[in-house]
């Protein structure tokens, strides 16, 4: 038995109401059906165990979901993944013609915030599907429900959770339901629903021009992505494993932000500390899934925000690191900078430049060499941090200024100090 739907989201909308709303959700949808919560919905996090595949179980998620909802936003069109969950799913409805206005009513929208003013083009198709129904009522469709949830009348919010449950269940419930497409597609290996653009990298990794930030806006956001792997990539490499022993620990079970790049005392997740680090320099942090770095790359340029990768010299050597590093190493973008956080993975420095050599060649020796740091030492990563957002916010303010791309004479700055 599948999942009774598959939950789509933007992460830059996960904050602690939509992981109530989807919480509260399971539950009520759960009580109604009398079914266990695990056979409910499936998330991209908490549907996850640890030693999953975390792609594979996606990709079978969308094949056996009934319903695919998704939390429509401004944000979340921009989202190649989310692009790309969408098209898993429409294939199903598009493998099946002859049902077609059926297999599209179980495409459902959550009116999370308003579209109405986004920036970016909404796709004709998504405008196309119902995201409104009067037992919602008209607040939310107003407002949209992110809003209904900050407002201090919870009663607007508690009519919609009701009734937007029981629809779900009426739609699980209907005659018709949707095939899977056999075999299921490898979720990274389609085209997100999303993208009209043309492919960032060519075969011949031929660097295009540098994107140019819009003018008239000084940095705001700062995002993040951590290129790490997790607990079960580590506890694969068996003879990494016996030789450095707590290095597996460092790793996530499900989420590469919250790896531990150093040993004792700063067992500190990454992605926690950046935060941290970054709300203090006076930015909103907004964390990237490293699968969506071209996409997101692009449309941090276009807002003039800033953006850092974070780089686990061990995990470049993993295959889908590779091609995620590669497809970003070709893209030229005066926003971005790298760092590289040699902690418990005490590979030797030639072996460290010669795998990035590999997949990061232009970041180090390209438009970006002024903002590609190697940090060796826990003491130093916080510097470094705050360092490279100078240097960011340097050139972002001088393109706007009309003057050079890059700051004059920098050199590429090299950190050293001892490995934990």
């Amino acid at each position: 038995m599948g999942y009774e739907y598959f939950f789509s989201y933007a992460r830059s909308d996960c904050d602690a109401d939509l992981t109530r709303f989807s919480g509260e959700l399971l539950a009520r949808v759960g009580a109604l059906r009398g079914i266990a919560l695990a056979d409910v919905g499936f998330g991209d996090t908490g549907s996850v165990e640890p030693g999953d595949e975390w792609p594979s179980k996606v990709s079978r998620a969308l094949q056996d979901a009934k319903l695919f909802l998704y939390v429509r936003s401004p944000y979340y069109f921009t989202r190649p993944f989310c692009g790309l969950e969408w098209r898993a799913f429409e294939m199903r409805i598009d493998a099946d013609r002859t049902h077609r206005e059926s297999g599209l009513r179980l495409m459902v929208p959550v009116n999370w915030i308003p579209t109405d003013g986004a920036a970016n083009v909404i796709p004709a198709y998504a405008n196309d599907l119902q995201y409104t129904h009067e037992s919602f009522g008209p607040e939310y469709l107003r407002r949209g429900l992110s809003a209904l949830m900050k407002s201090n009348d919870q009663g607007p919010y508690r009519l919609f959770i009701e009734a937007f449950a029981q629809h779900l269940v009426k739609l699980v419930k209907a005659p018709y339901a949707l095939p899977p497409v056999d075999p299921a597609p490898d979720v990274r290996s389609l085209t997100s629903a999303f993208d009209t653009a043309s492919k960032a990298a060519s075969a011949d990794k031929t660097l295009p021009a540098p994107l140019r930030p819009a003018t008239g806006r000084i940095p705001r956001r700062a995002f993040f992505a951590v290129a790490a792997g997790l607990h079960a990539d580590a506890s694969a490499a068996d003879a990494t494993a016996s030789a450095w022993g707590s290095f597996v620990d460092a790793y996530d079970d499900a989420d590469p932000d919250f790896w531990k790049p150093y040993f004792a005392p700063h067992t500190y997740e990454l992605g926690v500390v950046l935060s941290k680090w970054l709300s203090e320099e006076g930015y909103l942090p907004h964390a990237i899934h490293v699968p969506e770095l071209v996409g997101e790359l692009r449309a941090v340029q276009r807002s003039r925000d800033l953006f850092l990768l974070f780089v686990d010299p061990w995990s470049v050597g993993l295959p889908a690191y590779k091609t995620w590093l590669e497809q970003y190493d070709a893209l030229a973008n005066l926003n971005s900078g790298v760092v590289v956080v040699v902690g418990p993975c005490r590979l030797p420095a030639p072996q460290i430049l010669d795998g990035l050599d590999e997949v990061l060649a232009n970041r180090r020796g390209g438009v970006d060499r002024d903002a590609f740091v190697m940090a060796a030492a826990p003491e130093e990563l916080e510097a470094v941090v705050r360092r490279i957002l100078a240097t960011l916010r340097a050139r972002v303010s001088r393109s706007r200024a009309g003057g050079p791309d890059k700051l004059a004479g920098s050199a590429p700055p090299t950190l050293s100090g001892p490995s934990r």
